[in-house]
């Protein structure tokens, strides 16, 4: 069985181990089974010198059929992610999308790069946000975390005495808006208030719709998404969940809220 196992200048050469390509996919099916079969996961087995690494487990599997690990085999093995995929296809092991059972699109690849591409932008977007303070001993200027979004501080008015970075720091914003936003009509200079309401639902069986198979065999996987947890709220970093108003705001409110409770019940607070 031909196995890559290391790199040279010209690029990987060969050698012969008759027990190499059945102690990967060995280990290959048990991480299908587990359901924790990805690229990186068999990388570190063939890369790590423990026990429990590929060189090792070789080792005993050549110990165990009274035989010796090929003379062109290294003690250390170290190869690209690039050649350990390689060597999986080699193992008849194919990467597609699930057809049958429950999958959830929210743990595919392109899913998770887009929410990770979301924060990188909001990063940038918090400097307008009034969320920041100073610390008084070190200067440094911080995201005001554990004062931030507490219930009776909001009521009483005393957690509003935050800035944007921008203004802490004496910085101006950006000049270019790089959103393309038409002239006289950008806003990209003003500080941002950022409000968020959304709903999802958690499900118990929450699986990526693309796995990995052997020799066309899968892992089982439900048939059903099973016990769902929903969550929904308004959310504000300033002002924390469910819309919190101060005492002040309160009192402009409250006369409103009176001419339409009786006309929408579901105004009522119980």
């Amino acid at each position: 069985m031909m196995v890559q196992l290391k790199h040279d200048r010209v690029g990987c050469r060969f050698v012969t181990d008759r027990l190499a390509m059945p102690t990967f996919k060995a280990k290959m099916r048990e991480l299908l089974s587990s359901r924790t079969l990805t690229k990186a996961d068999m990388a570190q087995f063939v890369n790590s010198n423990a026990p429990t690494g590929f060189r090792a487990t070789l080792t005993k599997r050549h110990s165990e059929a009274g035989t010796d690990v090929d003379a062109s085999v290294p003690r250390s093995i170290h190869v690209a992610d690039s050649t350990v995929l390689r060597w999986m296809k080699l193992c008849d092991a194919v990467y597609g999308r699930h057809v049958k059972g429950f999958s959830d699109r929210r743990n595919d690849a392109d899913i998770v790069d887009e929410v990770r591409e979301y924060g990188f932008e909001m990063t940038e977007l918090q400097k307008r946000m009034e969320l920041w303070l100073k610390v008084p001993l070190t200067g440094e200027i911080v995201i005001a975390d554990r004062l931030r979004c507490d219930d009776r501080s909001i009521e009483e008015g005393t957690r509003f005495d935050f800035e944007t970075f921008y203004k802490l720091s004496g910085t101006p914003p950006p000049e270019h808006c790089k959103y393309n936003h038409a002239e006289g009509r950008c806003r990209c200079q003003l500080p941002i208030i950022h409000w968020g309401h959304d709903e999802a639902v958690f499900w118990a069986n929450s699986l990526s719709s693309m796995e990995w198979t052997i020799d066309g065999e899968r892992n089982l996987r439900p048939k059903n998404p099973g016990r769902g947890i929903m969550v929904s709220a308004f959310v504000c970093e300033k002002r924390g969940f469910g819309i919190h108003v101060t005492k002040d705001e309160w009192a402009l409110l409250e006369p409103i809220f009176a001419d339409v409770v009786d006309e929408h019940p579901w105004f009522r607070i119980p």
